[in-house]
This record gives structure tokens, sequence and C-alpha cells, in this order.
């Protein structure tokens, strides 16, 4: 493959400020050395990428990059030219040879398993059709990562991020759910009026991905407005909806499930609980690599907010 030049695009002062970022090997530095900020050096490398035709000139690790291969050649093939003529120096850069695998962007993605199943994996394949230079590696769970620790380029998680050095992160949406039982339940326990009753019966609590156990949840009144907190039974916690389901099938329990048709029209037999109460929602967040600058992250970001985000969520995914 040869490299396609956006033509009359490309920049020599991009092109010097390239070199000499990796000649010092920090965007801190290169910033201080061309007396900018190091968005501005971020920027100048990513439209020389773009200019030699959405190639890949550095890889970025944490607060450090380094060259690739093509950059290598890049830079060795300009530092071959004492006269740096510009025209003969775009006559070599057309006829660079490369391979996909230089051109290619591997992404690593963190997302819930419900999430995963309600929105984002139905529509993976339009945005991996669409971006045939990024290759994404999804790992589903529930539990924070740690972006920098894991090499994760972005995480999706239900609940406020942990506090991490530099972490920036954005909420993109919530989840609400209901409580549920079966009249199975109610011939045989009764059901609560209030939800300071629950604890009097078995109510099925929270545990979070670290393992902490919820001893008390908020629910606010549909009208009113009023909060309550109420202190849970905990014989036994999940932190799983689609198993909370099964749960109230047996007839025993009464738990909380995701207020979505997706889930909830496979039971036709749910009675809904304390109706006028609104258990404690669940943030939906994102999360995106501390220390990395990158346009592809930031495209897959995109993707999966407009997936996430209330507006898809309520208007177009469950209508």
């Amino acid at each position: 493959m040869e490299i396609k030049l956006l033509k009359n695009k490309i920049s020599l002062d991009d092109l010097f400020t390239f070199i000499k970022a990796v000649e010092i090997g920090s965007y801190v530095l290169a910033a201080k050395y061309f007396a900018v900020n190091s968005a501005t050096i971020s920027r100048r490398i990513s439209n020389l990428e773009l200019s030699l035709g959405q190639v890949k000139l550095v890889e970025k690790t944490n607060n450090s990059f380094y060259p690739t291969e093509l950059g290598k050649q890049l830079i060795a093939l300009v530092l071959s030219d004492a006269n740096c003529d510009f025209n003969r120096l775009l006559h070599s850069l057309q006829n660079l040879p490369t391979t996909d695998r230089l051109l290619k962007k591997n992404l690593l993605l963190v997302i819930p398993p419900i999430i995963g199943l309600l929105t984002v994996t139905k529509y993976l394949h339009k945005f991996f059709l669409a971006n045939p230079n990024i290759n994404l590696n999804i790992c589903y769970q529930n539990k924070e990562p740690d972006l920098v620790a894991d090499n994760v380029d972005i995480a999706i998680v239900l609940y406020s991020p942990g506090k991490r050095l530099n972490q920036k992160f954005k909420r993109i949406g919530v989840l609400s759910s209901k409580l549920f039982c079966t009249q199975q339940y109610i011939n045989k326990y009764g059901i609560p009026k209030t939800p300071h009753e629950l604890i009097q019966h078995n109510f099925v609590g929270l545990i979070s991905d670290d393992f902490n156990i919820l001893k008390k949840i908020k629910f606010t009144h549909v009208k009113t407005g009023e909060i309550l907190e109420v202190d849970m039974p905990n014989r036994i916690t999940t932190n799983s909806t689609l198993n909370n389901a099964e749960l109230i099938n047996s007839g025993e329990v009464i738990a909380g499930v995701l207020d979505i048709p997706f889930i909830l029209s496979r039971y036709n037999n749910f009675i809904e609980v304390l109706p006028e109460y609104t258990p404690e929602q669940f943030p939906i967040y994102l999360l995106k690599h501390p220390y990395r600058e990158d346009k592809y992250i930031d495209l897959c970001a995109s993707f999966l907010e407009e997936c996430i985000s209330d507006g898809f969520w309520g208007n177009r995914l469950f209508t």
C-alpha cells in the first residue's frame, strides 16, 4: 500500500513539529521548545497524520510517546535529504511503503454488559464498518477499570467514578428502575405500603462491583418529590438486573429491575411494588484515558455517547 497524500494539505511546520517532538520525547517539553501549549503539538501531529492519509505516526502511553515504524521511516526519509527539497520530499512520501497494520488504531473499551446488551452492541457493526482503520477490543464488565494501569482507552460505568489522578468523566445518561413482585409473593407475604416496610420483606438489595453492600437506598415520591432513605434487610443482594428478574419470577422476593421494555416484556406476571415511588437512579458515565489526546478515541467516545445519551435511549431505542 502507498501513502495517499491530501493534495496541498501537508505542512512543513507540522512535519518539523513531529520530528522535533520525537527528538525531544515529550509533548510538554516540545511545547516549551516551540513556545506553545501541548495541545498545539498534538494537533499539529494529528494534522500531519491526516495529511498523509490518516496514518499513525506516534503511539502514546501515559505521559510519553514514541514513533511508529512508519513514523521512523518518515523521519529517516526527511533527515536523509540534506536540502529537504519540498517537491522531492512529496514524491518520496507518496512512494513510502507502509502496511495496513501501521494504519490501524487499536482501541480497548470497557462496557457494562447490560449497556452493551441494550444499546451499544447492536450498533457496533455500523461503527467498525464506517471506520475500517479502527480495531475494537471490547471487555464487557461492570467494574470500573483503572484506565492508566489497565491501558484502557474508553470506559462506561454505572456509578460515580472513583477519584483517580487527572481522570475526567462525563455523565451521558441515566438508568431508572422499578420494584416488582408476583401475585404468588403477595398471596404468601403481602405487599409493602411504604418503602420503610421493605425491611420486613424478602427484598433483594444491592451490592456494588467492588463488593460494597448498600445498607440504605433512597426513594423519591413521584408526586411530592419527598425523598426517603430506607434501611435494607440485605438477606440477599445482587448487582444484576437480569438475575433480579429471575429471582422475582420465583415468587419469593421483591426486587428492582431496570425500567426497560426489553427486559420487562419477557415477564407478564410482574406486579409493580410501590409505584408511587422511584428508587434512586443509576447514572451512566463515560471515561477516557486521561493522558491520550487521540482523534480515534474521541470519535469512538462520541459514538458511544450517541448510543447511550438520554435522547437516544428514550426516543430511538424503545419506540
